[in-house]
């Protein structure tokens, strides 16, 4: 058995899972801040695809922020690594060799920002999660918290919005040649979110540039959709049985992906092209769906499957009567309020979305699923409940998951079994939970503005009333039961 190492590819015998070039004639051409999983199954995967068609100096330099283990465990590779790509089916693996390098940024601080202002860098892509952006939501604005003064004041650089600032004042003063900037992280209107926030750097920072960004510096909004599961060991068994070597940083993921970029800039275009790279005027209806059929249903998925004792998706979604829940919440309140184009196949996404779900080579869990929730609840259920109490249609499921969200902040499944909580707002929420006596903590917690800042009116009320009623009937009648008697409810 041989290690995944660039000495070593010759030794493969199956070349079909080779890389089509040779990443040392490639220069680099994209930085890419945060090299998890999710990046190196999506965006590496159409950059080494474009790297092979055309031979492009496209070459990637990730940038970990906090994560040093990620570099080094790539680097005991080259930064190869195999994704594997599983459903019943398919099952495709490919070695992926567009990493040039991995920069650790509390460690190379100088370099990163050299290569924001390099020439030949054409675009920089970001995963790091909402988390990372040092976004305030409800000033709209950033969020000026120490990490973020200590950029400023130039004692550090160590967040994103100070690393992209300061590379762009660079870049400016070096050679003022244009930059493609694309958030990939699953926020709304991402890249506008992004643009607002590096201005609002800047114009404390060096406010001389600010005219040069905004005519020079493009930030489109996009969507991105794939389903990455964290690695496990597993990984490591697969490839050792299909490809005869050893790749300790292999991924699973599955055959789904979609990228798609707000944008008609025609260098942008020719840099990413990739037929598999949809170029839209407007995302605002792919983002849409997106957050509102796939991520709303993965959240319905994880608090009822984890209260019901389920590990992965794939359990819940195989229980027959999860599966009639899920495909009632969409058919009855999402689908029926969703602005859908006359040349969008909604039946085939929504089908397709809970084939996705049964993919048992993902694996992955709901306990990943539900992180995050006080986030998550607000923007993937929120605005579908307000346009169906707009239009006075009966909405039950909806009332239901955000009844199984509150009993999974207590941290218990069914049978007492502990749940682990993981959420920005978890310590606020538990001392609700715990401050609180049974009569008065479900209102508590949908007052929780954070959550649920609606006006205290009619839908309020509605809202408090009915998260009661289902928050009751699990704890006397149980999950599955409770869910049955929705769909029973309809008739």
């Amino acid at each position: 058995m041989i290690e995944l190492n660039k000495k070593n590819l010759k030794l493969i015998k199956n070349t079909k899972y080779l890389p089509r070039y040779n990443i040392d004639d490639i220069y680099p051409g994209i930085i890419h801040f945060g090299v998890g999983n999710f990046h190196r199954a999506h965006q590496a995967l159409y950059v080494n695809q474009i790297i092979e068609k055309y031979k492009t100096n496209l070459g990637i330099i990730g940038v970990s922020l906090q994560n040093e283990t990620i570099k080094n465990n790539l680097l005991k590779q080259d930064n190869l690594y195999t994704l594997c790509r599983l459903s019943d089916e398919e099952q495709d693996f490919t070695i992926i060799s567009a990493l040039k390098e991995i920069l650790f940024a509390p460690k190379e601080v100088n370099r990163i920002l050299n290569f924001i202002a390099d020439e030949n860098i054409k675009v920089i892509t970001i995963t790091v999660t909402e988390k990372g952006y040092k976004y305030d939501p409800k000033k709209n604005s950033l969020l000026l918290d120490a990490d973020i003064l200590s950029d400023l004041e130039d004692k550090t650089t160590k967040t994103l919005i100070g690393f992209i600032s300061k590379g762009l004042l660079k870049r400016f003063n070096k050679n003022k040649f244009s930059l493609s900037i694309i958030s990939c992280d699953n926020l709304s209107n991402n890249g506008n979110i992004l643009e607002k926030l590096v201005i609002e750097f800047l114009s404390l920072y060096s406010p001389k540039m600010l005219n040069w960004v905004k005519n020079n510096v493009e930030f489109p909004n996009t969507m991105i959709d794939r389903i990455v599961p964290k690695q496990s060991l597993e990984n490591i068994e697969l490839i050792k049985d299909k490809l005869s070597i050893i790749d300790r940083s292999s991924i699973i993921t599955e055959p789904f992906s979609q990228w798609y970029i707000e944008s008609q800039s025609n260098d942008l275009k020719k840099i990413l092209n990739n037929k598999n790279i949809n170029f839209v005027e407007n995302l605002k209806f792919y983002e849409d769906i997106k957050l509102k059929i796939l991520n709303a249903s993965h959240s319905a998925i994880a608090y009822s499957g984890l209260l019901l004792g389920y590990k992965y998706v794939h359990d819940v979604i195989d229980d027959p009567a999860c599966y009639k829940f899920v495909l009632n919440f969409l058919e009855r309140e999402v689908i029926p309020v969703l602005n859908i184009p006359d040349d969008f196949d909604v039946e085939k996404y929504k089908i397709t979305t809970l084939n996705r779900f049964k993919n048992q080579y993902i694996k992955d869990t709901v306990i990943r699923i539900s992180m995050d929730g006080s986030y998550k609840i607000k923007i993937r259920f929120i605005d579908t409940l307000m346009k169906n109490l707009k239009l006075n249609n009966n909405v039950q499921y909806i009332y239901f998951i955000i009844a199984c969200w509150i009993k999974f902040l207590h941290g218990k499944d069914e049978k007492g079994n502990k749940i682990e909580v993981s959420d920005p707002k978890k310590e606020e929420l538990f001392n609700i939970i715990k401050n609180s006596s049974e009569e008065n903590k479900l209102e508590r917690i949908l007052n929780f503005k954070f959550t649920f800042n609606l006006p205290q009116n009619k839908n309020k009320f509605q809202l408090i009333k009915h998260v009661k009623k289902y928050y009751l009937r699990i704890n006397q009648l149980g999950v599955k039961e409770t869910l049955i008697r929705i769909d029973k409810s309809f008739h």
